[in-house]
């Protein structure tokens, strides 16, 4: 595709741009000290309502039976046919990342090119940086061992260079900024440099239909670069890199994420009332509005979580795998894993009949967490 061709499909299209993997038991040390913990002697334990500093306090046991039916019976319209209409990869694309985010990749790149090559500016225009990126992801699927081959002339890809010339890649990638280095900005925001790429991928992510059974997870982002977040999660297909934590529809469409930043993940307060997990998903939840259930894993799910839910989410339920130390004393009460039986199962529920806890034996005893019940 030529330049005149990119320029004609930009501006003369027909649409409009926006404007807008298993278990992990990694927990940070910086927040271990914030996760639940309660007493496992009694069991009746005495808690504080979450979220509302009440000053009555509410006396808590749990019962041996099923749960009553809690929660609405949530059909998922989005899984019905919607259509046979697709969108092309490059339509999509442009969707999340419009004409004026590639100007200003343009011109950012050219600022800081000058600012570091005493006012030698590499001269670049938006064409050219969205060329520079589509070698780019066409590098990220061939995955030569070293960039130089992909111009070398016994490995060499012709579309690649015939689209750009190897000294004028390597130029632009060596320059390519997102930011003015020079310019005011917020201290707390550990990723700074590249905030302009997450704002537009979270923008277009606001704008997506929501399905009624949303998951939250976490995934990694392969990155092996000098980055103080980067982190090795050896139970993930891709264990080293940036983690991500990302709220996902039934489909494993991405509705939004936050990259895992250390302590200035979440605001100081809720790491100290919910912790890591819990605080995640108050987090992730900004944006949901409407009447959902949502899973999650053993990571995410607690008592404390599913407290912040039924005072401040009404309509959000949650399901999830749960951790025996994250459900208070009521793990005590639980059948062992030694007496259940494979298929067997034992539940508990809250005496406020919100909550229910329930371990059920396959190969394994797995204990989960539900605010929802149909």
């Amino acid at each position: 595709m030529d330049d005149a061709a990119i320029e004609d499909f930009l501006n003369n299209s027909d649409w409009e741009f926006s404007e807008e993997d298993g278990d992990t038991e990694y927990l940070p040390l910086d927040a271990a000290a914030h996760e639940i913990s309660m007493s496992e002697e009694e069991s009746e334990v005495e808690q504080a309502n979450v979220g509302e500093m009440q000053q009555s306090v509410l006396r808590v046991f749990w019962r041996t039976k099923e749960m009553n039916t809690r929660g609405p019976d949530i059909t998922d319209d989005l899984l019905l046919p919607q259509g046979t209409s697709t969108k092309s990869c490059l339509y999509s694309f442009f969707e999340y990342f419009d004409l004026d985010f590639w100007k200003s990749v343009a011109e950012q790149t050219n600022l800081y090119s000058a600012q570091v090559r005493n006012l030698k500016s590499v001269s670049t225009d938006y064409i050219e940086m969205i060329r520079f990126t589509g070698l780019q992801i066409l590098m990220g699927s061939l995955k030569y061992p070293q960039g130089r081959l992909y111009w070398s002339n016994d490995l060499c890809v012709p579309l690649i260079r015939n689209t750009m010339t190897r000294d004028r890649f390597f130029e632009l990638r060596n320059h390519l900024h997102f930011v003015d280095n020079s310019a005011r900005r917020d201290n707390t925001d550990k990723l700074w440099k590249i905030r302009p790429i997450i704002t537009k991928v979270q923008e277009k992510c606001y704008t997506l239909p929501r399905s009624k059974h949303l998951s939250i997870d976490e995934q990694m982002i392969p990155f092996s670069g000098r980055c103080e977040y980067r982190q090795y999660v050896p139970s993930k297909p891709n264990p080293l890199g940036l983690k991500n934590f990302v709220l996902a529809a039934r489909d494993g469409v991405v509705l939004d994420f936050e990259i895992y930043v250390g302590s200035n993940t979440l605001p100081p307060q809720d790491m100290a009332d919910l912790g890591l997990g819990a605080g995640i998903v108050k987090l992730l939840c900004r944006t949901v509005d409407e009447t959902c259930v949502l899973y999650a894993d053993r990571f995410f799910t607690s008592i404390k979580l599913a407290d912040y839910l039924i005072q401040n989410k009404k309509d959000v339920y949650l399901t999830g795998t749960v951790m025996t130390n994250r459900i208070g004393p009521v793990s005590k009460k639980l059948t062992t894993d030694k007496q259940l039986k494979r298929g067997e199962w034992d539940e508990k529920v809250r005496n406020d009949e919100e909550v229910s806890v329930l371990k059920w034996k396959d190969t394994k005893a797995v204990t989960m967490l539900s605010t929802h019940r149909r």
